[in-house]
């Protein structure tokens, strides 16, 4: 019914370009680990003291908006150095990013929600200009739901012309200051589109009419859509059963009239794709105009969250992915919003069984895989739940933000109606860290210094396929449920339209069945994929029910790719295994005996060490094996309940560990061990230093035959200043005990340094120590 269009418009590593690229130059070595800092929050004085806070969450990176209103105060009245008020000091605060080694996500806009009035768009625009309101089918204003201020039409002209003029304002002091002359590495086009406002209370119970009805919209965008879309008036009469004599006469529906033909249901699926152009094109604008102004750095946009069963129907996520550069990042919001599921999870920032497939693994799998060669990003993500932020890291985030660094109180009552803002962040307004912050720190540290999170790593054979573009047929026949989502459908005359249309429910529902398995597997978009992407895998699952949306020989690249496996209805892993073993394709990379401890293997390119991410989601503790292909030995390891564990290992031995257990965490590794007797810490093994870092006291212990004897150590406090820390070396076991003192609370201790003769801690940690200003 629905043939697969292939095709691809972004970048690979080499080529035009990639000398000023971050991400495709030599320089991109280490995951990026960003902490957001919103400057205009704060009072200009207190910049270099957070951002040693933000730096010693171990993050390399801070992501900051720029709010449009407040450097535009009035028309034309543009202030991006301080003129006006210390805090529009954007010049300076890039430069002071800059002076401390961290690099910079810059996002402005033009809306970028952040709990900012109407979005950070300025106030004055539509007082003085509104019928640039974006409208509903009702013809009431969409409204922003955290200020209650109107949103603006993404298309209209005269938007897009103000738009422009603010990027070039913003570009006189940005684009001097990208990467490699400055710290700006990517720049995010727009945020979450369409945004709080467009994605009201009746879209999470179902995603109908969606599209903006601004005067513009109607009269001139859809008519032109059609146009594009269909050439003569002729062919669109034939696809809609009508008789119009110009594009003009095509109504764009506003009401549900209960089609009983495809004809009649075309109109419908126009209205709903047309929807989804006007943000990608609106994203494919605003992109181009920032190229316009000098804009080089990468640009992405990030995924909106939504319920885990709605996620298909809120946009073109690879059109998104596209128009903004080639580089989708996923938001991770888990959406508890069913009775049944708050049994299984929680109300705030954890996961129930769906959730987690579709936050942790379906989502950042998909993020992924369009994103290539850019690393799969969680812009927004917080810490303040340990594995909640864990997770997508460890099925496969290179790259993450925690989203707050610190809270503002009082805030920027300018610029946000709140009075405070940041409730979730790990450090106070004051500076002091909360026990939280420890979960983005320790995480932090194991992916910098565990050398695994590279790019290249190797791809799994197996793919789940998913494709968009049938929901928008599924769109109109979605309903809310309160219990688990409906499988029948709807209007029984649209039947043949919509049954098996939910194609990233169905996608995720084989990604779940997959975890349960230990099987390893990516998820493709199979309407936007890359030149030579789908010959990467050896086997195409796709969900059996929805075979007719699949018209797999017309698509590009299947005549060498993978073989296709109809999941469900029938055929299930067992099948799936024989047919892996026919084609000699291993689907267990990395398992455990228990049901639920998921091990994933992150195998980069030749002599990088291995990661294995252990996520124990049962309620239980976890002592015993953990298996994974090419080991050269058995690993062991112990793990609390509700846990993520993360293990490096290079060179036949330990390298680094996160362990998580209130028992105290453990694991072995042939002759070589890491342990820690408190609840959570983190230790590597390095050439010249064995370091530790941890959220508590404990007792951390590192045995290993190449294990020399230790010459000093270095206790580092928040503060900057040195202590020396205690520590045993028992030579004849090669194993070394340093005694971890977490410190005061208004002086908590940032980590020990065991070092060898010789080494110094500025040696070992210079580029920490240069991001933390000491």
């Amino acid at each position: 019914m629905l043939a697969l269009l292939l095709g691809y418009t972004g970048q690979g590593r080499t080529g035009a370009g990639a000398e000023r690229d971050y991400f495709r130059s030599s320089r991109y070595d280490e995951p990026l680990r960003s902490v957001e800092f919103q400057y205009f929050r704060f009072p200009r004085d207190k910049w270099g003291p957070l951002l040693t806070r933000m730096a010693q969450y171990n993050a390399d990176c801070v992501s900051t908006y720029v709010h449009w209103g407040w450097h535009e105060m009035e028309e034309g009245d543009f202030d991006f150095t301080g003129r006006t008020r210390p805090e529009r000091d954007l010049a300076g605060f890039l430069d002071l990013c800059a002076e401390r080694g961290l690099k910079v996500i810059l996002k402005p806009g033009p809306f970028i929600d952040a709990e900012t009035n109407a979005g950070g768009v300025p106030h004055w625009l539509i007082r003085d200009y509104p019928e640039t309101a974006a409208l509903d089918k009702r013809g009431k204003p969409y409204m922003h739901g955290d200020s209650g201020m109107p949103r603006v039409s993404y298309l209209h002209p005269l938007y897009l012309e103000l738009v422009r003029r603010y990027y070039g304002e913003v570009a006189k002091v940005a684009v001097p200051r990208q990467w490699p002359d400055g710290p700006i590495v990517a720049v995010q086009v727009d945020n979450e589109t369409p945004g709080d406002g467009f994605v009201t209370l009746s879209n999470y119970l179902t995603h109908n009419f969606k599209a903006d009805y601004n005067a513009y919209q109607v009269q001139t965008a859809w008519p032109e859509w059609l146009k594009d879309k269909y050439g003569s008036v002729q062919r669109l009469n034939a696809a809609h059963g009508s008789a119009y004599s110009s594009f003009r006469d095509a109504p764009m529906p506003s009401r549900w009239n209960d089609p009983r033909s495809g004809e009649e249901f075309q109109i419908y699926l126009d209205l709903d794709e047309f929807a989804e152009w006007q943000y990608v094109e609106a994203l494919r604008r605003y992109r181009e105009a920032l190229i316009e102004v000098g804009f080089y750095a990468p640009t992405f946009q990030d995924l909106l969250c939504m319920p885990w069963d709605m996620a298909g129907m809120l946009g073109d996520l690879g059109g998104m992915a596209e128009a903004s550069g080639g580089w989708l990042g996923t938001n991770v919001y888990a959406e508890v919003y069913r009775p049944w599921t708050i049994f299984t999870g929680d109300l705030v920032y954890k996961y129930n069984w769906d959730e987690y497939v579709h936050m942790a693994v379906w989502r950042t799998s998909l993020s992924g895989t369009l994103s290539s060669p850019y690393p799969a990003f969680v812009p927004e993500i917080t810490c303040s739940r340990r594995l909640y932020f864990q997770a997508p890291i460890a099925w496969g985030a290179d790259a993450a933000n925690i989203y707050v660094g610190l809270q503002a109180r009082p805030d920027n009552r300018e610029v946000a109606p709140g009075r405070s803002w940041g409730m979730e962040a790990c450090v106070t307004p004051e500076g002091r860290t909360r026990d939280c912050f420890w979960n983005g720190k320790l995480t932090y540290l194991f992916m910098e210094r565990s050398g695994g999170f590279l790019p290249g790593r190797e791809r799994p054979r197996l793919a789940v396929g998913y494709s968009h573009k049938p929901e928008r047929a599924w769109n109109w026949d979605f309903r809310f449920n309160f219990n688990r989502p409906h499988r029948r459908t709807r209007h029984k005359a649209l039947a043949e339209f919509t049954r098996g249309a939910n194609l990233a429910e169905r996608s995720m529902l084989i990604a779940g069945d997959l975890v349960k398995r230990h099987a390893e597997f990516d998820v493709v978009h199979l309407d936007h994929l890359k030149p030579g992407q789908i010959g990467e895998y050896e086997i195409l699952a796709l969900p059996e029910g929805s075979r007719k949306f699949f018209d797999l020989e017309a698509a590009e690249g299947m005549e060498d790719g993978p073989e296709v496996f109809w999941y469900g209805e029938g055929r299930g892993y067992r099948e799936l295994e024989e047919m892996a073993r026919r084609k000699g394709v291993v689907l267990k990379r990395a398992w455990t005996d228990a049901d639920e401890v998921d091990v994933i293997e992150r195998r980069g390119p030749p002599g990088s060490p291995v990661i294995l991410s252990v996520v124990n989601r049962g309620a239980g503790p976890f002592d015993g094996p953990v298996f994974f292909a090419g080991g050269a030995s058995d690993m062991r390891l112990a793990a609390g309940a509700k846990t993520a564990s993360f293990v490096s290992i290079a060179d036949g031995g330990l390298r680094a560990a996160l362990l998580d257990d209130p028992r105290g965490g453990r694991v072995e590794y042939g002759e070589d061990e890491m342990s820690f007797t408190g609840k959570f810490g983190v230790i590597v093994k390095g050439p010249d230093y064995v370091m530790v870092s941890a959220s508590g006291r404990g007792v951390a212990r590192v045995r290993s035959p190449g294990l020399s004897r230790p010459s000093s150590s270095v206790r580092l406090m928040m503060d900057g200043t040195r202590r020396e820390a205690g520590f045993e070396f028992k030579e004849k076991e090669s194993r070394l005990e340093i005694d971890y003192d977490p410190g005061g609370r208004d002086n908590p201790t940032d980590l020990i340094l065991v070092l060898r003769d010789g080494a110094a801690l500025e040696e070992v940690m210079a580029r920490y120590l240069e991001r933390t200003g000491r």
